[in-house]
């Protein structure tokens, strides 16, 4: 997982004093955060998975935090790390495995699903479900190809299952899945990302698709 700032101010100017004030002062934030990860200590498989096919982004205006956004693209490779671990952890007999399995296989050929947690100043700024939302989301292929998500949906609930499987999901973050329709024949191998952008500036996390 990388670490992106992108910047949506006026003048070019404040960029660097923008970043090196961000480094000197999020050092410690950072560090928290990185304790939330636990593949930065130890790295199973679903450990793994989960940093293979999660991105983060950051945007910034003149010097103030728009949006931080984290999401995981929920790939097959993704999913069947994920049915191992809710298997292991639930101890879950074989039937019940394979029947969770085969709807997650099944979730995925049907649409290209996204989690997100975001974190914003304010709730105006992390409302991505409403019609007067300031962000639009869209999934951009490597070939140009763009195409907009048919459900945002709000996850009210933070459980602590959600919060083990997503580790990026804090206090201070609302989480979102996000849906595209499978239709639009995103290739499978390549990149695409994911994009989230308004009057407030733009995001884009990339994933690198399965070769």
């Amino acid at each position: 997982m990388t670490l992106k700032v992108l910047y949506a101010g006026k003048g070019r100017r404040f960029l660097w004093l923008g970043l090196a004030v961000v480094l000197a002062a999020g050092c410690g934030d950072w560090a928290k955060y990185k304790k939330l990860i636990p593949w930065q200590t130890e790295k199973d498989a679903y450990t793994v998975a989960l940093e293979r096919w999660s991105d983060r982004a950051e945007v910034f205006r003149d010097l103030e935090s728009m949006l931080q956004v984290d999401a995981t693209y929920k790939s097959k490779a993704f999913r069947r790390a994920y049915v191992e671990k809710y298997v292991r952890d639930y101890r879950l007999d074989s039937q019940g495995a394979e029947k969770m399995l085969a709807d997650e296989m099944a979730a995925a050929e049907e649409n290209l699903e996204f989690l997100a947690a975001v974190a914003a100043p304010s709730d105006k700024k992390n409302d991505l479900a409403s019609r007067d939302s300031a962000w639009k989301i869209y999934l951009e292929t490597g070939d140009g190809r763009r195409m907009e998500s048919f459900e945002i949906r709000p996850i009210k609930k933070k459980t602590a299952r959600l919060e083990e499987f997503y580790p990026y999901v804090t206090p201070w973050s609302r989480v979102y899945l996000i849906r595209f329709r499978s239709e639009n024949h995103v290739p499978i191998s390549g990149r695409f990302d994911l994009i989230l952008t308004g009057v407030l500036g733009s995001a884009r996390l990339g994933f690198k698709l399965e070769d």
